[in-house]
């Protein structure tokens, strides 16, 4: 990914967020349908299981959600 696409990222990932800050819930799944997939194979490698994997996973966006509010995207350089 080049830096010019991780900036966009970033400032797609931020609109979202306002927008679930905002009320919006259903612009969380942007997140999901961006994330699901990484975060679903990081579960997978850390617990080996696949049905595990999948509760694990969606525990992590259900959390995200209850959390958005927290929600502070580091800036790098």
């Amino acid at each position: 990914m080049s830096i010019s696409n991780k900036t966009e990222e970033t400032v797609i990932i931020k609109e979202v967020v306002k927008q679930v800050r905002a009320g919006g819930t259903h612009a969380y799944t942007e997140i999901i349908r961006r994330f699901q997939k990484q975060i679903y194979l990081y579960c997978y490698y850390l617990l080996g299981n696949k049905e595990e994997a999948e509760d694990a996973s969606q525990d992590v966006f259900i959390k995200g959600l209850e959390n958005i509010r927290h929600f502070n995207r580091c800036q790098h350089p």
